[in-house]
């Protein structure tokens, strides 16, 4: 019988989210770097008011941890972590049945990378798949030259005139980021647009960070290929000016070839692939 416990420190289960993390036909998203990362984002989930880290048990031996984590006013729920052994299905069973006894209405995210077949296999049965993309990366310390021009940075102030433009592509694709929650974080994103003829036809937004960023969107109409890389190289040239650590993560869409020939031609290189599955709780 699968038992669910509440994590209380993160020496309880160390060892086997260290095993289960770093080997790729186990682990599940979001990835982490080092060891050293993995614990201090563990130790972070723990204090957190709105995430909750459980473990699963079979009898006294530790065979699964599910972290997750909330936003209340948008009924929005996403793993963090979610790794499995043994009894693979029925330790899975227990952690969804656990999430939705507590979260009952919400809406509920969990991604892996295509290695780890067992959890593919697992919800693909019982979930829809909502994205499957092409995972790169960018580390690269290199000057990078760009042209800016028709290039605009978003704020608060002209967020109106971009806002129609970016629910065009947000919306379509179901993601949270859309204009109303993008504008209340403002402050945590790099937004830029491309203008011709006095009308936005492209645009890229992207999480800022010290220690590392993410693209999480970058729209063109037409998918004009050198919009794409004015675009692309304008956020990079950004982060070079505003941190001393460059590592750039930017999932995406398979379906997207441009977009990622784009990318792959500007320096970045293919990591992984990864799925999203949604479920409503």
């Amino acid at each position: 019988m699968i038992i669910i416990r509440k994590v209380k420190n993160f020496e309880e289960v160390k060892d086997y989210v260290f095993k289960m993390s770093f080997n790729d036909s186990t682990a599940s998203y979001p990835r982490h770097d080092n060891k050293a990362d993995l614990e201090k984002r563990f130790k972070k989930y723990l204090g957190e008011d709105e995430t909750e880290v459980v473990a699963a048990y079979d009898g006294d031996t530790l065979c699964g941890v599910c972290s997750f984590f909330w936003i209340e006013e948008d009924l929005y729920c996403q793993s963090i972590l979610m790794l499995a052994s043994g009894e693979y299905e029925l330790v899975m069973d227990e952690f969804f049945k656990y999430i939705e006894k507590v979260k009952k209405g919400y809406e509920l995210f969990v991604g892996f990378p295509t290695t780890n077949l067992e959890a593919l296999e697992y919800l693909s049965r019982h979930y829809k798949c909502s994205e499957h993309s092409v995972v790169t990366d960018y580390k690269k310390d290199t000057n990078i030259e760009c042209d800016c021009s028709n290039i605009i940075e978003i704020t608060k102030d002209n967020f109106s005139e971009y806002k129609d433009f970016h629910d065009k592509y947000a919306l379509a694709s179901e993601m949270y980021w859309k204009a109303d929650n993008l504008v209340n974080s403002l402050d945590y994103f790099y937004v830029y647009a491309y203008k011709e003829a006095g009308q936005i036809i492209g645009s890229i937004f992207a999480r800022k960070g010290d220690v590392f960023q993410e693209i999480v969107g970058l729209f063109v109409d037409d998918k004009v290929p050198a919009i794409y890389e004015k675009l692309l190289k304008k956020f990079m040239s950004r982060v070079k000016t505003d941190v001393s650590v460059i590592d750039i993560l930017y999932f995406i869409d398979e379906s997207e070839k441009i977009e990622l020939e784009n990318a792959l031609n500007q320096g970045f290189r293919i990591k992984e692939y990864y799925k999203m599955f949604r479920t409503n709780l």
